[in-house]
């Protein structure tokens, strides 16, 4: 377990809570054909793997806040299993539906968007 909480406070040292940018699918080429296909990415599977990453690192007591991507408000799909995936990591979340305009989540990002806090107690105390 020491060594498990290591790797992730290493981890989280080579990254922030700062919203990353969905990936780029890159072209994959076919060896049967020489077409290069595009591969789609699922996007409700990478935001609740996002979320999913920072819940553990919460869990384990490496942060004690960690922020989701900015989400269109139709993420219900998503968030009972974000919730569901934050449990199992030991951690709380918290969907934050008027969130402030920094410079981490600008404008032309986050405007009528929804954050969900992933944090242990306790921290949302401080945040209300």
């Amino acid at each position: 377990m020491k060594y498990v909480s290591l790797i992730a406070y290493a981890a989280l040292l080579s990254c922030t809570t700062a919203q990353a940018p969905a990936p780029e699918p890159s072209p994959a080429t076919s060896p049967a054909t020489s077409e290069v296909q595009e591969p789609t990415i699922d996007q409700r599977s990478y935001q609740l793997g996002v979320i999913g990453a920072f819940a553990e690192v919460v869990g384990l007591g490496v942060k004690r806040l960690a922020l989701s991507s900015a989400m269109s408000p139709e993420m219900d799909a998503i968030i009972d299993e974000a919730e569901r995936i934050t449990a199992r990591n030991d951690a709380l979340s918290y969907r934050e539906t008027d969130f402030l305009i920094t410079d981490l989540f600008p404008a032309e990002i986050n405007e009528g968007k929804h954050v969900i806090f992933i944090y242990n107690d306790p921290v949302k105390e401080n945040l209300t």
